[in-house]
C-alpha cells in the first residue's frame, strides 16, 4: 500500500466519521425539537427522540464526571441489564449509519459513473 492509498482510505474513514457526527448532531437537534410523540412519528422519530435523550444523559454525565459525583454503577444485574438497553439503542443508531453509508455509496459510485 502507497503513501496515497494509506490517505485516501484514512480521509474516507475521517469523511464516514464526520457524516456521522453530522447525522447525529441532527438527530439530536430533530429529537429535542419534537412534540414529544416519538412512537406516534415512526422510527425516524423514535431515533431522533431517543438520540436526543442521550445526548442530553450524556451532557449530565459529564457534568457528573467533571464535579467528581460520578455514581457508582450497581448491581451486576443492573448493570447488565444497562448494557442490554444499550446494545438496542446502539443497534436503531447502527442502522441508521449503515443507511447513511449506503447512500455515500451511491453517490460514489453515480461520480464515478460519470467520470468513467
Amino acid at each position: 500500500m502507497d503513501n496515497d492509498d494509506f490517505m485516501r482510505i484514512m480521509a474516507s474513514w475521517a469523511l464516514v466519521h464526520e457524516t456521522a457526527d453530522e447525522g447525529w448532531k441532527a438527530a439530536v437537534a430533530r429529537g429535542a425539537g419534537g412534540d414529544g410523540d416519538a412512537i406516534a412519528g415512526g422510527p425516524e422519530a423514535f431515533v431522533d427522540g431517543l438520540s436526543a435523550m442521550i445526548a442530553e444523559r450524556k451532557e449530565q454525565l459529564k457534568r457528573e464526571l467533571a464535579s467528581g459525583a460520578a455514581e457508582s454503577p450497581g448491581s451486576r444485574t443492573e448493570v447488565s441489564r444497562n448494557i442490554d438497553e444499550l446494545r438496542f439503542e446502539v443497534s436503531e443508531l447502527r442502522g441508521r449509519l449503515e443507511s447513511m453509508q449506503s447512500s455515500l455509496d451511491a453517490l460514489l459510485d453515480r461520480t464515478d459513473d460519470s467520470r468513467g
